[in-house]
């Protein structure tokens, strides 16, 4: 930023001399027009028709002060070009960082051009040449200007994206979400690219700005996100909303960067019903190359860290792997057999290794209860799809491996409850396939049940928890 800062402060500082340079060359030769001042002789020429030949001089500035009207018209042909939601016209003749935009230069041709008319009248010869100089000089500019036009787009492209970085605000992002609505409804995906490119880097020049606090910038990007993700989702297209999925994370993964302080954001709350409707139409490769939904999990936890007890206690987390899981294992869903046996694999560790072992969270009491939660909840609709093999393949194949954690055996504890409940206190289960699906997994897992029950202190542990396993089982259904 410091180098882009420097380069423009380089440009206005020549402008400004130019500037100078021209008002005091018109400044001298007024006032040797009017003997105030003596021109050396070397300056002067010896002219015998002088006045013929400053009307001449005065018919050509004034054609050479309509070119600027020509080159209006040849920026005008680029009104509908838009470069992150900025016309390349507009940038040009308005938006570029400079004092001699395009419309003052055109502004100040014209005026040259009536004050050069005066001076002719009251026949102030060294004044009209002055004037005629620097009426050349300021097409030589705008024909300097005009000329990025002619390097390419991608030139263009650059100059309108380095002047975004350095000059957003809310109206410079207004018109970049006008794009980004409209390149979803067509389909453009290079736009949409683009522009998921410049939110990402607007938002992480912002964020180190602010130090990483909640900006009036900030809640405006995290609305754009929302609402050109909604609209993506409607769509149905698998790449589009991976590609969204993965700004998403890149997003959260910025309001991250300071672990025990994160930038609390939003975003997750408004779109967390259109995330699980964008995951059905993603494919299975994108799914296993990109792993946006358990990346996503990771970063959204992070952000928890500092939030206040309620906010982390009502938070749909708690859904979020069993809702996947739900999603993978539909019969509509897009996975064959196989794939959903590696995906159940990686929805459970998603869940089970951040809670068992991640670092992040030791100190985090209200964010291990969730995790605690979204793990016993995905253990239910496990159990409710008869996932037989899952559940022994992923839970109690390391009962004995890792019963020594508190919140593993608070697991066990909740879903060995709903087992037993559903094999004998249950009537709405009796002779239901649910009901035999946990006398399925009962069977198939004894051992490692006995053995939990001989290795765990498990009248204390329940006692201690007990409020905590009577509202998660109130809130489950049959």
């Amino acid at each position: 930023m410091m180098k882009k800062f420097s380069a423009n402060s380089k440009g206005i500082i020549r402008e400004l001399i130019i500037i100078i340079v021209l008002l005091i060359m018109v400044a001298i030769s007024l006032l040797a027009d009017y003997s105030i001042l003596h021109i050396p002789n070397f300056f002067v020429l010896s002219i015998k028709d002088a006045e013929n030949l400053f009307f001449t001089l005065f018919t050509v500035q004034a054609s050479v002060s309509t070119v600027s009207i020509a080159i209006v018209s040849i920026i005008n042909g680029l009104v509908n070009e838009y470069v992150l939601g900025i016309s390349i016209s507009r940038f040009i003749m308005n938006l570029k960082p400079s004092l001699l935009k395009h419309n003052r230069l055109i502004v100040a041709n014209l005026v040259i051009c009536i004050l050069n008319y005066f001076c002719l009248s009251y026949c102030l010869f060294n004044a009209c040449i002055a004037l005629f100089v620097a009426s050349i000089i300021i097409t030589i500019i705008m024909v300097k200007e005009i000329y990025i036009i002619f390097m390419g787009k991608n030139f263009v492209r650059k100059e309108i994206c380095e002047y975004v970085y350095e000059y957003y605000d809310l109206e410079i992002l207004e018109d970049l979400n006008t794009e980004l609505t409209a390149a979803i409804e067509t389909g453009n995906s290079l736009v949409i690219q683009a522009d998921f490119n410049a939110i990402k880097t607007i938002f992480e020049r912002e964020a180190k700005k602010s130090n990483y606090q909640k900006t009036e910038i900030i809640e405006q990007l995290s609305t754009i996100i929302c609402d050109a993700f909604e609209k993506t989702t409607h769509k149905h297209n698998g790449n589009r909303n991976n590609q969204f999925l993965l700004l998403i994370c890149d997003i959260y993964k910025i309001a991250n960067t300071i672990e025990e302080a994160p930038l609390h954001l939003s975003i997750w709350d408004r779109i967390s019903d259109d995330f699980f409707r964008a995951l059905k139409d993603i494919n299975y490769e994108q799914l296993r190359e990109d792993l946006a939904y358990y990346i996503l999990h990771h970063e959204l936890y992070k952000n928890l860290k500092g939030r206040a007890f309620k906010e982390i206690q009502n938070n749909s987390l708690k859904y979020y792997s069993c809702w996947i899981y739900s999603i993978f294992s539909d019969e509509n869903s897009r996975l064959n057999k196989n794939e959903l046996i590696r995906e159940t694999k990686s929805v459970y560790d998603m869940s089970s290794v951040l809670l068992f072992y991640g670092s992040n969270f030791n100190d985090e009491i209200e964010i291990k209860k969730l995790l605690t939660i979204e793990l016993c909840n995905l253990h239910k609709v496990m159990i409710d799809n008869g996932d037989v093999e899952g559940l022994k393949k992923h839970f109690f194949h390391f009962i004995r491996y890792e019963s020594n954690k508190a919140e593993r055996s608070l697991v066990y504890i909740v879903t060995l409850i709903y087992l037993y409940y559903l094999t004998a206190r249950e009537p709405l289960a009796e002779g239901k396939p649910i009901q035999e699906y946990a006398k399925k997994i009962i069977e198939l897992n004894h051992a490692n049940i006995e053995y939990f029950y001989y290795h765990l202190d498990l009248i204390n542990i329940a006692k201690a928890q007990l409020p905590f396993i009577k509202k998660l089982l109130q809130n489950w259904d049959v």
